[in-house]
């Protein structure tokens, strides 16, 4: 099995954001890298807890960020 983690990003920084950013923090096999929300406060807030995560503003600017493996969905 590869070292290497599969690097996320997550979709929505509200309350659910919050939580897989927990979550992902107990894996040894992902890392968040990239924050999307509207809301540019939620998405700099939610970037800093996972570590300086990079922000975006659309779901689609995170989609277009080549540094991510895996996108997860935390909207209602």
């Amino acid at each position: 099995m590869s070292d290497e983690r599969l690097r996320v990003g997550i979709v929505g920084c509200g309350y659910q954001g919050g939580r897989l950013v927990e979550a992902i923090g107990l894996s040894d096999s992902l890392v968040v890298v990239a924050c999307a929300d509207p809301d540019d406060a939620a998405a700099v807030q939610l970037a800093s807890t996972a570590g300086g995560a990079s922000t975006h503003a659309s779901t689609d600017d995170l989609l277009a960020n080549a540094d991510v493996d895996v996108v997860m969905v935390a909207t209602p």
